[in-house]
């Protein structure tokens, strides 16, 4: 998955973020973390008090101006709360995750380490699993997510043997890193924020697998670049946009994965890629979250 960083005053030092704190119905939920990736959050925790979900988003410092705003249309539409903002600094605000953060697995054969480097004993995957060493920093996709794991999953079902494989929104590289270990033969990793790319460079080395990573949007790539397989974990709102120049990267045949929709986003995705000549074959879901596979 893509995510993106909102630009930061010259006078605003590094590692200083702006921290909102959002309450509203826990139906609505999941609509606001969606819209908050969407804004540029480079992370969230949520709560439950009650019917009540408690929403933190960090943001790099200043915050869009419009989500500081009690009054913003969005935050009304949900029946949203802007219960409080804060500003932190001086500190990664990430340590206190990667130091209580521990290995989990991910789809049917891979665990996940999003630890620090060095950080307690190496982790030993079981029988059938391998390690995947992606310390958590300011780049989605780690494999904690609904939307990242349904990706994997769709992954290890495809006919990755020998295959090209694009992955457009990379984030932590996780999906390329994935395609490559299920046997394809080359994986392309494209990511349009400079944060998001030098993270993925660094889990590429850490990994032993060498997608090619390419810092920019899809007329990047040379015109004649053609793929079996291209995956994108994004939220509509930066996918549909996307989604003409993704299929004509495709080789006849090939196979379109897409995940990051919620569940009443599941019809429009998939009329906009009928308008594109393809057809759903697989549909998966976890919670509010959906993912499928157009040919």
């Amino acid at each position: 998955g893509r995510l993106t960083h909102p630009l930061r005053s010259p006078q605003m030092p590094p590692n200083v973020h702006d921290v909102l704190e959002l309450r509203l119905p826990g139906a609505a939920q999941e609509l606001l973390t969606a819209e908050l990736w969407a804004a540029g959050t480079v992370g969230i925790e949520s709560r439950e008090d009650g019917a009540v979900a408690i929403v933190e988003a960090w943001f790099e410092a200043p915050a869009p101006s419009g989500l500081l705003d009690p009054d913003a249309p969005l935050y009304h539409r949900l029946g949203a709360e802007l219960a409080a903002v804060r500003r932190l600094g001086g500190d990664d605000w990430m340590r206190s995750y990667r130091e209580f953060a521990r290995p989990f697995p991910v789809g049917r054969g891979f665990l996940v380490d999003p630890r620090e480097p060095g950080a307690g004993p190496a982790a030993e995957p079981p029988a059938g699993r391998r390690l995947l060493l992606l310390p958590a920093r300011q780049a989605f996709g780690v494999g904690s997510h609904e939307s990242t794991r349904l990706a994997v999953e769709l992954l290890e079902e495809a006919p990755l043997a020998g295959a090209a494989v694009l992955d457009l929104g990379a984030g932590t590289g996780i999906l390329a890193l994935v395609a490559l270990a299920c046997g394809a033969r080359r994986a392309g990793a494209g990511e349009t924020g400079p944060v998001a790319t030098f993270v993925a460079g660094e889990n590429r080395r850490r990994n032993g697998l060498a997608p090619e990573l390419v810092a920019g949007s899809l007329d990047t790539l040379s015109p004649a670049a053609r793929f079996d397989v291209a995956v994108a974990n994004l939220i509509p709102a930066y996918l549909l946009p996307e989604l003409p120049g993704l299929v004509s990267r495709l080789r006849p045949a090939g196979l379109l994965l897409l995940s990051g929709l919620l569940e009443a986003q599941w019809e429009e995705v998939d009329g906009r890629c009928g308008e594109l000549g393809l057809d759903a074959c697989q549909r998966r879901g976890d919670g509010e979250w959906a993912a499928g596979g157009w040919r």
